[in-house]
């Protein structure tokens, strides 16, 4: 008798011990507002993106194991945010978990979102149970899917400084690169650089002219995928954006961008472009104008550079103005537009000369396209890397 309980007390011992060990798996399937009540506005694009997220996780006792689109295990008390992002301003998490809890065959892990102007903040993501083996299959092919757009992601060449570039294959309609930015938005409402991506349908009217069609891609700050899009010799560029036709055939517009760039860099991708086109007409774009101190900075910008035009091209090479600028003494005279090439080429030397370190946007469009934006009464919506007022 004695044999028979304690093998039943050493069985009851056991099963206890696989019911709170037993993992259960999940994927994500969508956000409700906990009063049920429809989302608007940026509360809804926000509630979509973290759906879109496609999480899977698993549940082991009193930890998550997140295994896309990231990989995490942490304890269900130190599970503080879905995103992890902060507003600047203030330091509070743009999302904050209160809650989570298995529900019947659901997963819930409610949030408070400090984003909607509705009175009521508090949200839910859903999860839906998951059998061990579709669980790893479909775990297994979005990690694939996302090492091959990584893949992808290589340096375009620039070096001919002309609009022959090639499209990269990451940029194709069917590609889809949300995968490797997921929580875009919420780095954007937080002003927190991130890897930002971009592929949208470009019109514009021009009056008397007609409509006119383009499609604009963009990959920017490839640095934190440890990815460089664009190379120049020996210059490596961490932002792309390219403007093709409707038919995404031909491109008629590209930027590349980075930070930090020094300048000798500068001097020696100006030196290039020079060369390239020594018959262009050079004209200065948003000339700083300094006095000997920062407290008498008279009309100064936030950006500025030199424009090469040819009957064909136009190459804009702009610059962020360095705090470093400020406190030089520097012309307090802009140059005419009708200086010559010479004199702005050296007037823009010197400004580059004062300056150690600056972000630099190199822009190539075809001279007509330039023409067209430059128009009256264009209408709609331009490219805004090549627009006259969007260099930033």
């Amino acid at each position: 008798m004695k044999k028979i309980l304690l093998f039943l007390s050493l069985l009851v011992i056991v099963i206890s011990c696989n019911g709170q060990n037993k993992e259960t798996y999940w994927k994500s399937d969508g956000v409700e507002k906990i009063d049920k009540e429809p989302m608007h506005g940026v509360t809804l694009s926000y509630m979509e993106m973290l759906a879109e997220m496609r999480i899977h996780l698993s549940k082991s006792n009193d930890s998550l194991i997140f295994e896309y689109p990231y990989m995490k295990k942490i304890k269900l008390s130190e599970l503080k945010s879905l995103t992890g992002c902060r507003l600047k301003d203030t330091n509070e998490l743009l999302d904050s978990v209160y809650d989570v809890r298995v529900e019947g065959d659901q997963l819930n892990i409610k949030f408070h979102y400090i984003g909607t102007a509705s009175k009521e903040n508090r949200f839910f993501l859903k999860f839906i149970k998951m059998d061990k083996d579709n669980y790893s299959k479909e775990v297994e092919k979005l990690q694939n899917d996302k090492k091959r757009l990584l893949d992808m992601i290589k340096p375009i060449d620039i070096s001919g400084l002309d609009l022959s570039v090639s499209i990269p294959e990451y940029f194709k309609s069917d590609i889809k690169l949300d995968a490797l930015s997921p929580i875009e938005l919420a780095e954007d409402l937080c002003q927190i650089r991130g890897l930002k991506t971009l592929s949208t349908p470009i019109s514009f009217n021009i009056k008397e002219k007609g409509k006119f069609v383009y499609h604009q891609y963009g990959i920017q700050n490839t640095d934190k995928i440890e990815r460089t899009v664009a190379a120049m010799g020996n210059f490596n560029f961490t932002s792309l954006q390219i403007l093709t036709d409707a038919e995404r055939k031909r491109v008629d517009a590209w930027m590349v961008a980075k930070e930090n760039k020094s300048k000798k860099d500068v001097q020696s991708l100006l030196k290039a472009i020079v060369s390239k086109y020594p018959k262009a007409k050079i004209t200065m774009a948003g000339e700083p104008s300094t006095v000997a101190s920062k407290e008498d900075v008279l009309d100064i910008v936030s950006k500025f550079g030199i424009i090469l035009e040819t009957d064909k091209e136009v190459v804009k090479l702009m610059l962020k103005i360095p705090e470093e600028l400020y406190d030089k003494e520097g012309s307090k005279e802009h140059l005419s537009y009708k200086a010559p090439s010479s004199e702005v080429l050296k007037r823009f030397e010197y400004y580059v000369d004062l300056t150690e370190k600056s972000e630099l946007r190199l822009i190539m469009s075809s001279k007509k396209l330039d023409d067209q934006l430059a128009s009256d009464g264009v209408s709609g919506t331009v490219p805004s890397f090549v627009s006259e007022n969007s260099y930033w």
